[in-house]
């Protein structure tokens, strides 16, 4: 049985099939983790996967080459674990976005990361 190992994007082989579950990370990430979009080159949408250690405000921004912000996919407070966020390809007015590349930027207070995602028409 293969089980993802979502702390490290590994799998684990289990041979006799028993899970064996780390109680703290299960219950509280330790750190800060943005895992790669999928699928990217994308359309119409791509899922971006992260893990928060605590319960803490985020901010997530879909950003053009320029820098320009195009839109706001999350603003507020989230609570500790894993979670993702989907971008539908529209800017802010809800018009489709043209196809090229974009970043996607995520920020707390303790943490500042982007990710490059490609749209493709």
């Amino acid at each position: 049985m293969f089980i993802p190992d979502l702390s490290t994007g590994l799998f684990i082989v289990d041979f006799d099939q028993t899970l064996h579950v780390n109680q703290r990370t299960a219950a509280h990430p330790g750190a800060f983790k943005l895992f790669p979009n999928y699928p990217n080159p994308f359309n119409p949408e791509t899922t971006l996967p992260f893990v928060l250690p605590d319960r803490m405000q985020i901010r997530i921004t879909v950003h053009d080459i320029t820098g320009r912000r195009v839109k706001t996919l999350l603003q507020g407070y989230q609570p500790a674990g894993h979670h993702h966020i989907v971008w539908d390809g529209t800017d802010r007015s809800g018009r489709k976005a043209s196809s090229g590349i974009y970043f996607i930027r995520i920020q707390t207070k303790e943490w500042n990361q982007m990710q490059k995602v490609v749209l493709v028409k």
